[in-house]
């Protein structure tokens, strides 16, 4: 048995959670056409007979402001900074095309990392003849000296066998596994219930306020046939209240119906699940606020006091 670590790098929207769910066979990390979906460091576990490979899912690589938005940034570098086994290079073939300048500036970044693949994603959305120009501008600026590259479709699976046989070269005879066989995830059942919620409150609102918004499971009761779930939809602002909340309450019956069909589909089970709307003002900036739900290690690196 081999095993290894393989993380996920890339600026947002790049379809990072949408190659480890292809090769997972299952939705472990939220995506939507939302940037900047993806907030925790999550491990998605691949496991077959002879190798067990931990893939490390980031938050997109951006530049902005706020203390929540730093926090993202210091899971990258922890990532970076830790010696994975792999590390793979995520990027949108439209930013190739047109030449965006996220490529260069994340080619520094990732270029001080040791084994790194390249994977050039969405090649379903374009030309061949598009694809013959993207790989050119990637070896006119060196990306193909960082790496071997490995054009994909997540969407698709077109190059995916072929880059999943890649890394599993990289995985090593530690005499075992790092985790259970039968583990999808270092993450519990929580976790994943709070993301469905938050997923069909983007879907249902992204033109209006994606980022806007938290969740807090504030409790969960399994039963033998059913799941109890009570949640609160955090805001920042009355206005994204009355949002969420819709005519009514039109808004949030529909978000509570697409959550409930996601997460019966995950427990296995039949779900009552309570939703209500809480503002906290600019939580997103919130240093206490931060550091109680989950963010406490990222502070510091993120310019506060933990």
């Amino acid at each position: 048995m081999k095993a290894g670590f393989a993380g996920i790098l890339g600026v947002t929207n790049a379809g990072k959670s949408t190659i480890i769910n292809n090769i997972l066979g299952e939705e472990l990390s939220i995506a939507t056409p939302v940037v900047q979906t993806t907030r925790d460091l999550i491990k998605g576990i691949y496991n077959d007979d002879d190798y067990q490979i931990v893939f490390i899912d980031t938050p997109g690589y951006h530049k902005h402001g706020k203390l929540f938005e730093k926090c993202l940034l210091a899971q990258i570098d922890q990532v970076i900074n830790d010696e994975n086994d792999v590390n793979l290079w995520i990027i949108d073939i439209k930013n190739l095309l047109d030449e965006n300048e996220s490529v260069i500036e994340f080619r520094d970044l990732i270029s001080k990392l040791s084994n790194v693949l390249i994977v050039i994603n969405k090649i379903d959305l374009v030309e061949h003849s598009e694809l013959d120009s993207a790989l050119k501008y990637a070896e006119k600026i060196g990306i193909n000296q960082i790496g071997k590259i490995f054009p994909v479709s997540a969407l698709t699976g077109e190059g995916v066998g072929e880059l999943m046989e890649k890394i599993k070269s990289y995985a090593v005879d530690i005499g075992g596994t790092f985790y259970p066989q039968d583990d999808l995830s270092d993450r519990p059942q929580r976790f994943f219930v709070s993301e469905f919620i938050r997923k069909s409150v983007i879907t249902e609102t992204f033109q209006e306020l994606p980022h806007s918004v938290f969740i807090l499971l504030e409790d969960f009761k399994e039963e033998e046939n059913i799941v109890h779930i009570e949640a609160k939809i955090v805001v920042e602002r009355q206005s994204q209240k009355g949002i969420v909340v819709g005519k009514k309450g039109s808004m949030i019956k529909k978000i509570g119906i697409k959550s409930r069909i996601a997460i019966e589909e995950f427990v296995g089970k039949k779900v009552n699940l309570q939703l209500f709307v809480k503002v906290v003002k600019n939580w997103s900036k919130d240093e206490l606020f931060l550091s109680r739900h989950g963010y406490r290690d990222f502070l510091k690196s993120a310019g506060r006091k933990k």
